[in-house]
């Protein structure tokens, strides 16, 4: 007699783009962000909360990253910026959605202001997925956050994969922050053509 319950794993049904023993794996304590930093600002669906998310190639051909923060403002985002670009040797690429171009402005002292769109975001999703695997990605942050990067869904769309706000539990702000500060930063060829 075979007896079927409704028990299942916590991982059962679970769409996540990093499962917990992979967010796990990169999880590393006390990054400190230096020299060609890629940080990216991306707001809530709502614009009421504003993600902050700094990295950095390191070591070895890694890239580490760090959660900055989360605001009630743009302008209060851009002030970790400011600190950022005032570190000493510090080459500093703010990246923001094309949903916010025209409000934030490349700040004094800033390498770059990039605007990146949804074709950009399949690229980073890809590379972040990528990173995970082959484990050249560490990032420091809180529970809190991670949770919510952790949980975000990425949909396959031909041979890439996208952050899916439709699909996500949570905000996709966090992740998506995440995704193209890492792809920004472990890029080699960073295209003027994006560069504004």
């Amino acid at each position: 007699d075979q007896q079927w319950r409704n028990i299942w794993p916590d991982h059962a049904g679970d769409k996540s783009w990093i499962n917990p023993s992979q967010w796990a794996a990169l999880h590393k304590d006390g990054i400190t962000l230096r020299g060609d930093i890629a940080v990216t600002l991306v707001p809530d669906t709502d614009q009421q909360w504003w993600q902050v998310v700094g990295a950095m190639p390191d070591t070895n051909n890694t890239v580490a990253a760090v959660h900055l923060g989360s605001f009630s403002s743009h302008t209060a985002a851009l002030e970790v910026v400011d600190d950022l670009i005032k570190l000493p040797g510090s080459r500093v690429t703010l990246l923001i959605p094309r949903v916010v171009r025209g409000r934030i402005t490349k700040p004094q002292g800033a390498t770059d202001l990039v605007i990146f769109g949804m074709s950009d975001l399949a690229a980073a999703t890809t590379t972040v997925l990528s990173a995970v695997k082959s484990g050249w990605l560490k990032i420091d942050g809180p529970a809190d956050w991670g949770d919510a990067v952790r949980t975000a869904v990425a949909r396959r769309e031909a041979s890439t994969y996208r952050i899916s706000d439709k699909l996500s539990p949570h905000t996709t702000a966090p992740a998506i922050a995440l995704a193209v500060s890492v792809w920004w930063a472990s890029r080699k060829d960073r295209p003027m053509a994006w560069v504004v």
